[in-house]
């Protein structure tokens, strides 16, 4: 499901990126850009790309855990990169009011740092914390009767 809206998305943005290179600063141009960027990222959350870059994240702060003495620090250390990818893509527009390859960046994974958040607020890590939030999601569409 993540690669159907994943791969047009990125198609998009590819597209956007490469025809229309030399755009003024216009500020309907970097919301546009910055929403498709995030489409991508919410669409690669729910692929394996997701679950292993998840898996990494998890896997990090477990060896930050480790070496500190103190438990328990996934949803530390993915809270902090999700500020830290938040204040980059704000940082990075607010520098030059474009939309550039780093905004971008940080745009394609938040969604996956977001999902690290919620699930390990649920009480799992890594992978199995966006398979969680995925099974929410679906459960929570389904009782509405969307999916």
């Amino acid at each position: 499901m993540g690669f159907v809206v994943a791969l047009p998305a990125a198609a998009m943005l590819w597209l956007l990126n490469k025809k229309f290179k030399k755009a003024k600063s216009k500020k309907w141009w970097t919301y546009l850009v910055m929403i498709i960027a995030a489409c991508v990222g919410v669409g690669l959350v729910f692929t394996f790309v997701g679950s292993w870059s998840a898996a990494g994240v998890s896997w990090g702060a477990g060896m930050l855990s480790s070496l500190a003495g103190v438990k328990n620090l996934d949803v530390a250390v993915s809270l902090t990169l999700t500020i830290l990818m938040l204040g980059w893509a704000i940082g990075d527009i607010a520098f030059d009011k474009k939309a550039d390859k780093g905004a971008q960046f940080a745009a394609i994974v938040l969604p996956t740092l977001l999902t690290l958040v919620v699930g390990g607020a649920l009480g799992h890590t890594g992978g199995d914390a966006v398979h969680t939030v995925y099974a929410q999601l679906q459960t929570m569409m389904s009782r509405l009767g969307g999916a």
